[in-house]
């Protein structure tokens, strides 16, 4: 059997090169640790209110919508249908259904309000 990719240290010069390679790869990683750990706590600690607000702005919006339609008539000039202005929209999912009388699924109404 033998020994694939394994080195065998000759002299004490190989052995002081190895550890001074295992010593500058641990204080690169060190370093490259605390910068990320600083950058972390600055993103946590400093930027976080900021952050999270950004967040919430993002996520909660009010807009305003004015779709003003015409007054629907019918043949005889009487009015069907008529544009009004509401300050909110409510719906009474207990009384929603089908055409043909079957009640709708709360969870399918839930997801047309989404």
């Amino acid at each position: 059997m033998r020994n694939i990719g394994k080195k065998k240290i000759k002299n004490n010069n190989d052995k002081i090169f190895l550890n001074l390679r295992l010593v500058v790869f641990a204080v690169v990683f060190s370093i490259v640790c605390l910068i990320l750990i600083g950058r972390l706590s600055y993103i946590q600690f400093i930027k976080g209110e900021e952050y999270s607000q950004a967040a919430y702005n993002n996520q909660m919006k009010n807009k305003i919508i004015s779709p003003k339609r015409g007054t629907i008539f019918d043949v005889n000039g009487e009015i069907l249908a008529l544009s009004v202005s509401v300050d909110t929209i409510s719906l009474n999912p207990g009384k929603v259904c089908y055409k043909n009388g079957k009640d709708v699924e709360p969870e399918i109404i839930a997801e047309g309000l989404i």
